[in-house]
């Protein structure tokens, strides 16, 4: 068995909203969206400067709506590879693919031509040593800015999928 069963049926029928035993992209959206709020008002996340990429000041709802924006761009991704009969909504089986790409054959390439395309700077459709070096530079800077929408959400996606 891939991960807690017990545990997926939990989530999944927590997202399934109209509990059709098929999990659509708007109800695992919106449910995602409504958790994140119910985290960010419980964790007390507190009002400070946000500045965008740009410099530009950020409310803490642009805040929250830009990084929603980043996770379902790729949690979209991970749907449509977890969907393997293409109907659009994912069955309880699909979506422990969903939540545990790392199972999924044609997820996990997927998800490894996407990183390469989003990684490949000089677009030869090979990721090398400096680009990664580059990306993961990058990336923990963002991590170690304090951006408290992000480490919410993050911590909302362990919670919702059954980790600590």
């Amino acid at each position: 068995a891939i991960g807690d069963e017990e545990e997926n049926s939990r989530v999944f029928d927590d997202f399934d909203k109209n509990k059709d035993s098929k999990l659509t992209w708007e109800e695992y959206s919106g449910r995602l969206r409504e958790h994140v709020r119910e985290l960010i008002r419980t964790d007390n996340v507190e009002e400070r400067d946000r500045f965008d990429e740009n410099g530009k000041p950020l409310s803490l709802e642009e805040e929250i709506e830009k990084t929603l924006e980043t996770t379902f761009e790729r949690d979209k991704k991970r749907f449509d590879y977890s969907d393997g009969d293409g109907d659009d909504s994912l069955t309880p089986d699909e979506f422990i693919y969903f939540s545990h790409p790392e199972y999924n054959l044609r997820a996990v390439y997927g998800l490894a031509a996407d990183l390469i395309k989003v990684l490949d700077e000089d677009g030869d459709n090979q990721l090398k040593d400096e680009e990664f070096v580059k990306y993961y530079k990058d990336h923990m800077e963002r991590m170690s800015s304090g951006n408290q929408v992000s480490e919410t959400l993050t911590a909302s996606l362990i919670r919702l999928m059954g980790g600590p």
